[in-house]
This record gives C-alpha cells, sequence and structure tokens, in this order.
C-alpha cells in the first residue's frame, strides 16, 4: 500500500501542470454535480410546495363520489356537516384536533367568459378571506391589488387577466351553473392579481368569497373540499389511513 501510494505521489510530480489540469477537471465536474443536484432538489420542493399549499393541503377531505367526478367539476356531492354536526361545526372539530393547525374550506366550480367570440374556461374557487389571511399562501403571490373581501370580488391568475385582458378595478362578466344546473351570470369587480410561477394556476383560476361562491351557487353552508394543514406533510401519513 506505502508503495502504490509512494508510486502515485512520484508520477503526480512528475508533470505538475498536467496534475493541476486534471485536479482543476475533476473540481469542475463535482461542482457541476452538486450544482445541478441542488437545483434539481430545489425545483423538485418548491413544485411539491406549491402543489401541497394550493391545491391538496396536507390531508383533503373530499365526498368519496366527487373524487370521481371532479374533473366534471360536478356540484352534486358536496361537504355539508355529518348527521349530527353543521358544517361550521364539523370545521370547528377538525380544526380542534392535536394535530390540525388550520382548515381551509373550498368551493371549486366551473365558469366561462366570451371574449371576441371565444369561450374562456376557468375554474373559480370559493376562499375565506380572514382564514386566509392568517394561514394560506394566496396573498403573499398577489402582485397587483388584494384580496377579494366581500360581494362580487375576485382575484385572478396573472395569465388569466392577461387572456381576459383586464386591469385591476374593472369588472368582468362570468357565465356559470349553479347546483340546479341552471345557467347564470354574474358580473365581478377584479380587486387583484396573483402570481404563483405556475401556468396551471395562473392561467386557469381565479378566487372569490366563500360566502359569495355559495349564494351564487345555491350551496349554502356546502363546499367541496377541506384542505387540512399540520405541522408539516410527511407528519400527515397516519391522517390518510384513518
Amino acid at each position: 500500500m506505502l508503495y502504490l501510494l509512494k508510486l502515485a505521489l512520484r508520477n503526480l510530480k512528475r508533470n505538475l501542470l498536467r496534475t493541476a489540469i486534471a485536479i482543476a477537471a475533476i473540481a469542475v465536474v463535482v461542482m457541476i454535480v452538486v450544482f445541478g443536484r441542488g437545483l434539481m432538489l430545489g425545483f423538485n420542493q418548491s413544485t411539491f410546495d406549491l402543489y401541497i399549499n394550493n391545491q391538496m393541503g396536507h390531508v383533503r377531505l373530499t365526498e368519496d363520489e366527487y373524487l370521481q367526478r371532479e374533473a366534471l367539476l360536478s356540484l352534486e356531492y358536496m361537504i355539508d356537516g355529518t348527521a349530527e354536526l353543521s358544517l361550521e361545526e364539523m370545521i370547528a372539530e377538525i380544526r380542534g384536533l392535536a394535530a390540525v393547525e388550520e382548515v381551509l374550506p373550498r368551493l371549486k366550480f366551473g365558469a366561462m367568459v366570451s371574449r371576441d367570440d371565444e369561450l374562456i374556461r376557468m375554474l373559480g374557487t370559493g376562499i375565506e378571506p380572514e382564514v386566509e389571511d392568517e394561514f394560506g399562501v394566496l396573498e403573499a403571490d398577489i402582485t397587483a391589488g388584494e384580496m377579494p373581501r366581500e360581494g362580487n370580488q375576485i382575484l385572478l391568475g396573472s395569465g388569466l387577466k392577461d387572456e381576459l385582458g383586464v386591469e385591476v378595478g374593472e369588472s368582468v362578466t362570468l357565465v356559470f351553473s349553479d347546483s340546479f344546473q341552471s345557467l347564470q351570470g354574474r358580473t365581478f369587480t377584479v380587486t387583484g392579481v396573483r402570481e404563483t410561477g405556475s401556468p396551471q394556476l395562473d392561467d386557469s383560476i381565479f378566487y372569490l368569497p366563500l360566502a359569495t361562491a355559495q349564494e351564487m351557487l345555491a350551496l349554502e353552508d356546502e363546499v367541496t373540499e377541506f384542505m387540512i394543514f399540520g405541522e408539516e406533510a410527511r407528519a400527515a401519513e397516519p391522517w390518510r389511513r384513518r
């Protein structure tokens, strides 16, 4: 072993320029690998966080039948509490669990806008502004204006805002079907613009107060889902087996 070490040192000293170039090349390759791995891990974590914070939560609670028809944005299979508890009482009970930090109720539905003989399809999401202020991620991504607080106010994704050709303070008329499959129309004021960097979110989603969404869809005290958050996503695995 000692003989091989001496032989290696002698070969390294024989041509110092070649040795320096080899060491530099190895160092550069190692740096590229480390940087690339760090970049990929960071991108994956960022995408994971975006997905968790905006769409799934640590645990997502829906009706079983809703999952089978979610792509159709069905308004038939809603959460309206339990046999013993109203919706608000159900939310309060879940929030009272030791492992739960917050519950974000959401009401999702389809809508569209007619512009220049073209139908622009989008996804509406009813939110509780006060709860989102304290725990959600919506407000941190607002690049213009503010959250919708009450009445006919909406927050648009940045890509959707550009496609509709509207600015903060202007109005847009949405067409949608309520829970009775009746076609309705309503005009909203754009209060803000949100940009996450994800086309899936920015190009198709708008947000409005939950109470407004429930009223216009004839779904009083009903939501499509709960996004439930604990300390971290991995710690929520036991909840999914309950």
